[in-house]
């Protein structure tokens, strides 16, 4: 799937749907919006947020 630019202009977001997994509960959230699926994306963007923070505070040490 292309990520439209106009909707998803976030580049960290856009980094995170790069992935294979994250990419498809992207797509299942689409095409099914509810709440079990929203809660899933949004816990998966959670840890990829956390994972950034980890990183980025590694780089300073």
């Amino acid at each position: 799937m292309k990520i439209d630019k106009n909707v998803v202009n976030n580049h960290n977001y856009i980094r995170f749907l790069k992935n294979e997994k994250n990419n498809f509960l992207y797509l299942k959230y689409l095409y099914e919006p509810n709440v079990r699926n929203a809660v899933e994306l949004n816990e998966a963007y959670k840890k990829y947020e956390r994972q950034l923070i980890v990183r980025s505070y590694l780089k300073k040490l």
